[in-house]
């Protein structure tokens, strides 16, 4: 072993430093890219820029909201760790939307009593195959994307794929009552099969997040964070989604988890980062020299 470490040295005596020299590759190429994004200001880092005058170096405070968040400690964490937390909110509601129907089908096709003493009548009758024609449609969209999801998160943005199946997944949620309401099996199964075909992409994406934000001693960490909400989101949205539909109707909700799941998007896109720390203008603490340094960022890409 010393005398692969003696070795080791003379290398680096006669050729430099290789980890110096990829490090410091990368640094300069993304130091030209910045300096060439905003005019030439000789690579100063966004604070900097903001001191000299430019409020906005790259468009991205333009939110007045979103200026309030990132002043809070909230928004002054590592921002893997926010993304780890963005994401767990976001599968948190992914996987509570799935409880809707479960807690409204039995006040939709059966008499049932309220809590304040008032009989329902039902409105619809469904047989036992339209029934599990509807309740499984969502798991055939849902089974078709996880593989091309893949190759999708490493040709694009996984943070935005992420935003796109929560954002378009939010859209669809609120045509499923009316879906139910016009009587039509058809329109139900094909809303539902277009929601699981973009919420497919979600656990793919936030791996390609990781593939750029997580050092390799972080990673279990980070991930588990992240992934942990889908189960909360089951354990949440079961109780949650039947006192909805106990107390008010048995619509609300689909509405409700819409709304939140639309409020999770534009969280996730426009709080939540950008997919690759060398890109991200507000890297206060050096995120993309940690990343650099555990090995875990692909310095060839840039």
């Amino acid at each position: 072993m010393s005398s692969w470490n003696d070795a080791w040295d003379r290398g680096k005596q006669i050729v430099g430093d290789p980890l110096a020299k990829m490090t410091a590759a990368a640094a300069s190429t993304v130091t030209s890219a910045a300096s060439a994004a905003t005019g030439g200001l000789s690579g100063a880092p966004p604070q900097q820029m903001q001191e000299e005058g430019n409020e906005n170096p790259m468009r991205m405070h333009s939110n007045k909201i979103l200026q309030f968040v990132e002043q809070t400690w909230i928004g002054k964490c590592r921002k893997r760790w926010l993304l780890a937390i963005l994401a767990n909110m976001g599968f948190m509601i992914s996987f509570g939307i799935r409880c809707n129907f479960g807690a409204a089908k039995t006040h939709m096709y059966k008499n049932y009593t309220d809590p304040y003493g008032k009989v329902h009548m039902h409105e619809f009758n469904w047989t036992i195959e339209e029934l599990s024609v509807m309740e499984s449609s969502y798991f055939y969209g849902y089974l078709v994307t996880q593989i091309p999801a893949g190759f999708l998160a490493a040709k694009f943005p996984p943070n935005k794929l992420f935003g796109f199946g929560i954002g378009v997944g939010a859209f669809l949620n609120i045509l499923l009552p009316y879906g139910f309401k016009v009587k039509s099996d058809y329109l139900v199964a094909f809303i539902q099969i277009a929601q699981g075909l973009v919420q497919g992409v979600c656990y793919p994406a936030m791996h390609g997040v990781w593939r750029y934000w997580a050092p390799p001693m972080e990673r279990s960490k980070l991930a588990t964070t992240a992934f942990t909400g889908s189960y909360a989101g089951a354990v949440l949205g079961l109780p949650l989604s039947a006192f909805l539909v106990s107390y008010v109707s048995w619509a609300s909700p689909f509405y409700l988890y819409a709304n939140r799941r639309a409020d999770e998007e534009s969280f996730q896109i426009s709080i939540g980062g950008m997919s690759e720390p060398p890109l991200d203008p507000r890297d206060q603490y050096g995120e993309y020299e940690e990343v650099i340094e555990d090995g875990c960022f692909p310095v060839d890409d840039y």
